[in-house]
């Protein structure tokens, strides 16, 4: 048995929080995270087991991961 981090996960439809594992840290630690706190390394890896299927509407659905990284100007000299 490995070692993993786990993801709450909504569902789309229902709002029912899922469980998803993750091995995208380097040092998983059975953490559990709310998906809108997780760090990047974990959801990197979060749709190990997708496609998740709710327990309470039986909806199907993954976890889309979408990063935007610029470098703005602050305006100083």
């Amino acid at each position: 048995m490995g070692v993993y981090d786990s993801v709450l996960v909504p569902c789309p439809r229902c709002g029912t929080r899922v469980e998803a594992q993750s091995k995208g840290s380097d040092w998983p630690v059975l953490s559990c995270y709310r998906l809108e706190s997780a760090p990047l390394d974990v959801l990197s890896d979060v749709n190990r087991h997708a496609p998740f299927t709710c327990p309470k509407c039986g909806a199907s659905f993954d976890v889309e991961l979408n990063v935007t990284v610029r470098v703005r100007d602050l305006g100083r000299a």
